[in-house]
């Protein structure tokens, strides 16, 4: 639901997060890889820059240990978090991806695949709510459904770090009496 908040007659923030999200997995993992996976850093102009570290393994080849990074750059709230660029590669000394079945058979159109998709770019990230896909919770990114499974769980991680951070600032300024809040 977004927010408005004003503060002597002027608009402080607007987002167009959903803070009643109904996620694709629980809370509980959300709260665990929001801290121990995200990067976040808010920027002078309001924009974000985020890092999500997937941790998984190969499907096949004794199950090796692979590490994604998914880096993104987000609009500011008041451009509900807008999606401006998007990119997943391997983290910096990750081997286990070069054990996948579709990297052994073709690096090279494994790698584009992965470096060509970018779900949502250019939309708000609320939209992450909204996104059908299919679930796939194969650890591997030898197919499209897989990859773009693990994109949904970065955005929705994303989007729960970001809500919760609304609403702990929400609720610190409303405590200090500074900020009236209004639902639409």
């Amino acid at each position: 639901m977004p927010r408005c908040e004003i503060t002597n007659g002027r608009v402080l923030n607007y987002s167009m997060l959903g803070h009643d999200a109904k996620y694709s997995v629980s809370s509980r993992a959300l709260r665990k890889w929001s801290q121990e996976r995200l990067q976040l850093n808010i920027l002078d102009d309001g924009s974000v820059s985020a890092r999500f570290r997937y941790e998984g393994t190969t499907c096949s080849n004794l199950g090796k240990r692979l590490e994604y990074d998914y880096h993104l750059k987000l609009g500011a709230a008041g451009e509900g978090y807008k999606i401006v660029a998007m990119s997943c590669a391997p983290a910096p000394g990750d081997t286990g991806h070069a054990y996948m079945c579709e990297y052994l058979s073709n690096a090279k159109l494994l790698e584009q695949a992965i470096e060509n998709e970018k779900p949502l770019l250019g939309r708000p990230l609320n939209e992450v709510l909204a996104w059908k896909r299919q679930f796939n919770p194969s650890g591997c990114y030898c197919d499209s459904s897989s990859r773009e499974h693990k994109w949904g769980l970065a955005l929705e991680v994303i989007h729960y770090a970001l809500a919760q951070n609304e609403e702990q600032t929400n609720d610190r300024e409303s405590a200090n009496g500074k900020i009236l809040e209004y639902q639409s």
